[in-house]
C-alpha cells in the first residue's frame, strides 16, 4: 500500500519495490513547491533510501527535486540516476527550465511532480559493479532499485482544483494525504514537462564511458610498445658502445663512442620505430604512444572477444574496427 512522508512543503509517496527477498522502500511520487535557492553551503549528498550505493558505479545520487529548486536533503528525495545525464545532460536541462518557470508565475506557486517507475527485477548489484570495474559497463544496469522511468510534470497553485489537492497532500490527515499523492499524476491540472525513459544508458553517459573504456584499453598496447622501445634502446646502445675486436699490426683499434654520444640518436630512431612521440594526450608516461593503429588493433580484439561488443553501439563498433579506427581513437582520447 505504501505510505506518505512529509518534509516541509514536499511530500513523498513511498512504496515497496522488488520481488521476493530483494525488496526495498523507494519513492514512487514526489511533489513540492519550486523555491529556487543557493546551494553553496549544501551538505554532502547521500545514497538513496532504497539502499543503492552509488559510489563505484556510473549512477549518481540524483535529487528528485533538486536542492537548488528547494528540495529537501533527505534520503527519500534521492534516486540512482545516470550521472552525466543528471549532472549536465537532459535531466539538468529540465531542472534549469523548471527554475526559469518558477520565476515567471506571478503570485502563484509552481509545484513540481516526479512520478517514478521501477521496471527492473534483477538483484545483480555485485555482478554489475564488477563488470563496471572491469570496463564492461556500456550496457544498462538492471538492479531493481534503479528507476526505469521519470515522468516530470508541474502545476500552479492557482489551477482549478489544485488548492484542495494541495491541502490534502500536506495536511495532517494521513489517509487523505496518501490518497492525494497516489492519484496526483492523473490530475487534470498537471502540465507534462518531460517523460524520461531511464532503462538504457543515456547518450551523455554512453559517450563519457566510451572514452574511459578506450583509455583503459589503450594502456596494454602502450605498455607493450614502451617495453619494446626500452629494450631496443638498451640493446642498440650496448651494440654501439661495445669495443670492436683489435685490428692492425699493433693490436690497436679505434675506441668505441660513449653512451652519451650515441643514445639520443638511438632513442629518436626507437621512438619512430615503436610509435612514440612527446604527446601528453595519449596514454601515460613521458613518451606517449602515437601510433594509434596499435591501440586500434587491441581495441578490435577486445570488441570481437564478446558477442555483445561490451555494449559498444553499432555505429561506434563499425568505426572502431574499420580502416580509420586509429584516427578515431586518437580523437576520442584527446
Amino acid at each position: 500500500m505504501g505510505y506518505r512522508k512529509l518534509s516541509g512543503e514536499y511530500a513523498f509517496y513511498i512504496e515497496t519495490i522488488g520481488v521476493g527477498t530483494a525488496t526495498a522502500n523507494a519513492p514512487k511520487v514526489v511533489v513540492g513547491k519550486v523555491v529556487p535557492k543557493s546551494t553553496a553551503d549544501r551538505e554532502p549528498t547521500q545514497n538513496p533510501m532504497s539502499g543503492f550505493v552509488c559510489d563505484g558505479t556510473p549512477l549518481g545520487k540524483g535529487h528528485l527535486i533538486a536542492l537548488f529548486l528547494g528540495g529537501p536533503d533527505i534520503a527519500e528525495n534521492y534516486a540512482p540516476q545516470y550521472e552525466q545525464w543528471q549532472q549536465g545532460g537532459a535531466w539538468k536541462n529540465m531542472e534549469l527550465a523548471m527554475k526559469s518557470s518558477a520565476g515567471s508565475t506571478g503570485t502563484a506557486s509552481l509545484y513540481m511532480v516526479v512520478e517514478l517507475e521501477y521496471g527492473n527485477t534483477g538483484n545483480v548489484y555485485g555482478a554489475e559493479k564488477q563488470k563496471f570495474a572491469n570496463c564492461e559497463y556500456l550496457t544498462a544496469w538492471t538492479d531493481y532499485r534503479i528507476p526505469t522511468r521519470f515522468k516530470v510534470s508541474s502545476f500552479l497553485s492557482t489551477a482549478t482544483g489544485a488548492a484542495a489537492v494541495i491541502a490534502d497532500l500536506f495536511g495532517t490527515d494521513d489517509p487523505k494525504g496518501l490518497a492525494a499523492l497516489k492519484t496526483l499524476p492523473s490530475q487534470g491540472f498537471l502540465t507534462a514537462v518531460k517523460d524520461f525513459q531511464h532503462d538504457s544508458i543515456p547518450d551523455e553517459d554512453y559517450k563519457y564511458w566510451l572514452k574511459i573504456m578506450l583509455r583503459h584499453w589503450s594502456i596494454p598496447p602502450f605498455e607493450k610498445a614502451k617495453q619494446d622501445y626500452e629494450g631496443y634502446v638498451v640493446s642498440q646502445v650496448v651494440a654501439a658502445t661495445t669495443p670492436a675486436p683489435s685490428t692492425g699490426p699493433k693490436g690497436v683499434s679505434k675506441p668505441p663512442p660513449s653512451k652519451r654520444s650515441v643514445q639520443p640518436a638511438i632513442e629518436e630512431k626507437g621512438r619512430l620505430l615503436y610509435g612514440f612521440k612527446d604527446n601528453p594526450n595519449l596514454g601515460q608516461g613521458k613518451w606517449q604512444l602515437a601510433n594509434t593503429d596499435k591501440i586500434a588493433a587491441y581495441v578490435k580484439d577486445q570488441l570481437d572477444s564478446r558477442t555483445d561488443h561490451f555494449g559498444v553501439r553499432n555505429p561506434d563498433y563499425v568505426v572502431l574496427t574499420g580502416t580509420g579506427a586509429g584516427a578515431a581513437i586518437a580523437q576520442a582520447l584527446q
